[in-house]
């Protein structure tokens, strides 16, 4: 994982943490298994790079077990994928998911 990547990934993970008391090792994989039961209490209204955000959050309000399913993630030379800015709206939702809800 490029560097710029793994500092955001840990900067989303510490906020789940400090926001939520969420404890997630990998906060943007999005592999997740859950039971159809806990699929039903959680599901998620995001519809881009927040999916992942929402979705922890969502199991961790109700106190739902998850596992991250690790994958091999292939890094391209020219990546089309998320943007830091990306991730400074992903921590800008949890912030005000944390004051308005």
């Amino acid at each position: 994982m490029p560097l710029v990547f793994r500092f955001g990934n840990k900067v989303i993970s510490t906020s789940l943490q400090l926001l939520y008391g969420i404890k997630v090792h990998d906060s943007q994989c999005g592999y997740r298994a859950f039971t159809a039961d806990a699929y039903r209490k959680i599901r998620w209204q995001a519809n881009d790079y927040y999916v992942e955000t929402e979705m922890a959050i969502r199991a961790g309000k109700k106190y739902l077990k998850s596992c991250t399913i690790p994958i091999e993630t292939i890094y391209a030379d020219r990546y089309k994928g998320t943007t830091v800015l990306d991730g400074f709206f992903i921590v800008a939702k949890m912030i005000g998911w944390r004051l308005w809800r």
